[in-house]
């Protein structure tokens, strides 16, 4: 099972859908209320902390916890803002609904990676795990809740992403190596 299916299922969400990636969203549109919060912000919310990981000073932080955080807030600052809203829009929600579905989602998130340590610091495991994530979550994140231009990131948008196969993963290894951002602060990169 994969880590996002896995979290909402935590969540209680119904089952969410890939993207296809030639419409850059989900193939049954008739999805409504919560079906369309969870295929709204719990990819978002992973796809924000893998990238959030990506970054050395991140993916520490992440170790180190404490899980229950605001994490919407710590890694997105005021950029927060704008993601909420995507989030609630595309699920005809409110934003505070929109809210507290990605926090959940990310605590969730962030619990599943601290298991793969045990001394509160960075481990290869954990790198791995947040690595493909991002790749994961971006697979199930309709293209109307873009997260590119919150996290300073254009490539997060690119429709590729949600493509399959061996020349897709070929073609995101080759554009992840490109963007690496490991030695930068993301809080840096906020608008």
């Amino acid at each position: 099972m994969s880590n996002v299916n896995t979290i909402q299922e935590q969540m209680g969400f119904p089952p969410l859908q890939k993207i296809d990636a030639n419409t850059g969203d989900v193939k049954d549109q008739h999805q409504e209320g919560r079906q369309r919060l969870g295929q709204a912000a719990i990819p978002a919310a992973l796809a924000i902390v893998a990238k959030y990981a990506a970054s050395d000073s991140g993916l520490q932080r992440l170790s180190a916890g404490p899980v229950e955080s605001n994490w919407l807030k710590e890694i997105l600052g005021a950029g927060r803002h704008a993601m909420i809203r995507q989030v609630a829009e595309y699920a005809g929600a409110d934003p505070a609904t929109a809210s507290r579905t990605m926090q959940e989602a990310i605590q969730l998130t962030v619990h599943q990676g601290a298991h793969l340590n045990s001394a509160n610091e960075a481990s290869p495991a954990q790198q791995t795990f947040y690595a493909s994530l991002l790749t994961e979550a971006l697979s199930f994140l309709p293209a109307t809740v873009p997260i590119g231009k919150v996290m300073d990131d254009d490539t997060l948008d690119d429709q590729t992403h949600k493509m399959e196969g061996p020349l897709s993963s070929l073609a995101h290894s080759i554009g992840n190596a490109f963007s690496d951002n490991r030695n930068e602060d993301p809080k840096d990169n906020k608008l």
